[in-house]
This record gives C-alpha cells, sequence and structure tokens, in this order.
C-alpha cells in the first residue's frame, strides 16, 4: 500500500510541475570583481539560458540547468573583452560556454532560499552555492491572464578555481584583478507551454530600437571591430548567433502576421461592402455608411491586437 502511495504521490508531482524557460529579455547576468584594490569592474554575459521544473503549489524547483555563451561577456571596453576571450582567462575558442547544474534547493518558511549546485567553467567543475531572493509568481502587467517568476540568485567564487588566474603585480604591491568575482543573477521565467507577454507592442518604434534588446535568446550578429596590441593589428569578433531553428521560427511568424494583415484588409474591404448592402434597406445611407464603419473598425483593431505578436515579436523584424 505504501509502494503505491508514493508511485500516486510521485505522478501528482509531475502532473503539476511546469517546465520553465529563462526569459533573456527581462533577465540579466552580472558580476563585478575587485581592480586595483580601490575599484570594481562590473560587467555582464548577454546571451544566457536557463530552464527548470517548478511546481506552483509547492513552490519546488528541480532540473534546473542554466548555461552562457562566454564570448557575450561585456565589461563596456572592447578591448579588455577582447582579452578576457584569450587564453589568460576564459579561452572561449577551447571552451565556449560555462554552465550550472542545479542539485539540491534548500527551503525556508515554504519558499527556496539557496540553490547547490555544479559550475564548469575553463574545463573545471566544482560545487557552487547561490542564495536566493524569492519573488515568487507574479502577474503580467501587460497580459493579465498570463504570471511570470521572478527570482534573483547572487553568490561568489574564486576564479582561481576554475584555471582563470592571470594577474599583474602593481609597484606598491598587491595586484591589479581579485580572485574574487561576485555573481548576480536576476531572473524572470515562463512556461513554455505560455507565449510572453508582448509588452513591445506598447512601445513606439524609436523605443523599441533604442531600448529593447532581444526575445528569449539574446543574440547580436552585428561584428565589432576590435584591436588585438598583442598581435598589432586589428582582428574581428562576432557576438554569438542564433541557432537555424529560431530563426526559421521567426520567418514562420513574421509570414503569419503578414498575411493575416493583407487579410484583414482585403477582408475588410469586402466585409464592408456586405454591410452597406444590408444596412441600407433599413436606414439611410449615412447611417449604413457611419454603422458599417464603426463594426468594421471595431473587428479590424481587436484583430490586430490578436496578430500584432506575429508582426513585431520576432527578433529578425523589428
Amino acid at each position: 500500500m505504501k509502494v503505491w502511495f508514493l508511485i500516486f504521490s510521485i505522478m501528482t508531482f509531475s502532473s503539476l510541475a511546469k517546465t520553465f524557460e529563462v526569459n533573456t529579455q527581462h533577465s540579466f547576468v552580472n558580476f563585478e570583481v575587485d581592480y586595483m584594490k580601490i575599484s570594481v569592474v562590473k560587467g555582464a554575459f548577454e546571451d544566457f539560458k536557463g530552464v527548470f521544473e517548478f511546481d506552483a503549489e509547492s513552490n519546488q524547483i528541480s532540473d534546473l540547468e542554466f548555461s552562457i555563451k562566454v564570448k557575450s561577456i561585456n565589461t563596456r571596453d572592447s578591448k579588455r573583452d577582447a582579452h578576457l576571450h584569450r587564453k589568460d582567462f576564459f579561452h572561449v575558442s577551447e571552451y565556449p560556454e560555462m554552465k550550472f547544474v542545479g542539485k539540491k534547493v534548500h527551503y525556508q518558511s515554504g519558499k527556496p532560499v539557496k540553490i547547490d549546485g555544479l559550475l564548469t567553467m575553463r574545463g573545471v567543475t566544482k560545487e557552487q552555492s547561490f542564495d536566493l531572493d524569492w519573488k515568487g509568481i507574479h502577474q503580467d502587467p501587460i497580459d493579465k491572464k498570463k504570471k511570470s517568476l521572478f527570482v534573483t540568485a547572487s553568490g561568489e567564487l574564486n576564479r582561481k578555481d576554475f584555471g582563470i588566474s592571470w594577474n599583474k603585480t602593481m609597484d606598491n604591491g598587491g595586484y591589479i584583478v581579485g580572485d574574487k568575482v561576485k555573481l548576480e543573477i536576476v531572473i524572470e521565467a515562463n512556461p513554455t507551454d505560455t507565449r510572453a507577454a508582448f509588452s513591445r507592442f506598447y512601445l513606439n518604434k524609436k523605443e523599441v530600437k533604442k531600448g529593447t534588446t532581444t526575445d528569449i535568446e539574446s543574440v547580436s550578429v552585428v561584428k565589432k571591430k576590435e584591436f588585438s596590441p598583442e598581435k598589432k593589428k586589428v582582428t574581428t569578433a562576432s557576438e554569438p548567433r542564433v541557432e537555424k531553428g529560431e530563426m526559421w521560427r521567426s520567418v514562420y511568424e513574421f509570414v503569419i502576421g503578414f498575411f493575416a494583415c493583407v487579410g484583414l484588409l482585403v477582408g475588410g474591404f469586402y466585409l464592408k461592402k456586405w454591410l452597406i448592402e444590408v444596412f441600407e434597406k433599413k436606414m439611410s445611407e449615412v447611417k449604413a455608411e457611419l454603422l458599417s464603419d464603426t463594426i468594421l473598425y471595431s473587428i479590424i483593431f481587436f484583430a490586430a491586437i490578436a496578430v500584432a505578436p506575429y508582426m513585431g515579436y520576432s527578433k529578425y523584424f523589428k
């Protein structure tokens, strides 16, 4: 009997848990390291992804995996970023990705407060823990039918534990770069069976181009020139490229939105003609025109809202 109860409990938990994916448009991976013992260098990784199982009823988290494309590091200094790409630091040509796999979640008063796991970086795997500032599930301010999960993870590691030991001694003692690295990962996650709310639809084009980044996976295919002091020549570094599956999904969404828009225009023309013919039998020509326009524009307005995500949500057609 106990065995059957255990099996039933496991099946029940599995049915309640949902797969959540990190929304990279609204999430951030930041780090901070001491510089010259008097200041700090702050930066971020811009290309990352994460997925985990979550049961909203019990706040249980499981099967968490989070990966980062190391080449996406950004410290707002192209020369420094180019140096971080090389063997002295991350050696991205040999180790392009770092990965964290969650193994155990600690709870307090029913809320996750800490997660232990394995962090792999530069070919070295070490145990790593992150403290969790649990925000929980909250309703989306744009789409009231959708909810998102919010949590911030923070931790600290020693870069030398992962073979990143480059440094320079200063004249007055000490080193240029500190060994301790502080990490802060700000996460918004959404169920994979629910499309994220289309908040960018409510911004004008200038704001979108100026203020937003990318969707679901942060990607940039713009190449920038960086100067390599060691090689005494200009080299070219590219940000990570999007996978083919993501590209075709974006093309598919754009095609749907385009033909839906054309359908609205053509269909609206014939619908108005038919409405006028119907209403003119019962009222004057002016009233028939006004009523048909009201109905037609109302239909087009709500239909446009429905297909708007397909016309602007894609990273390729902004």
